[in-house]
């Protein structure tokens, strides 16, 4: 998987944690084209392939990015 796709993704996924690998037709309906096993194994290899880590996730990356260092 390009490193782009596995961005346009994440961003995506930063955007509305509540979606997961069965986005595919909202990842093209916004240009990013990837199937449902992709942005499962994308998901997967962070540990994010579940709902409540995608929340958590974007929770944690929220906190860092409201106390900047």
């Amino acid at each position: 998987m390009p490193k782009e796709i596995e961005e346009q993704v994440l961003n995506f996924i930063k955007k509305y944690p509540n979606y997961g690998p069965e986005t595919e037709e909202e990842l093209k309906f916004v240009g990013i084209s990837v199937g449902h096993t992709g942005i499962y194994n994308i998901l997967k290899k962070r540990g994010l392939n579940a709902a409540k880590t995608r929340l958590e996730w974007v929770r944690k990356l929220s906190l860092r990015n409201s106390h900047p260092r």
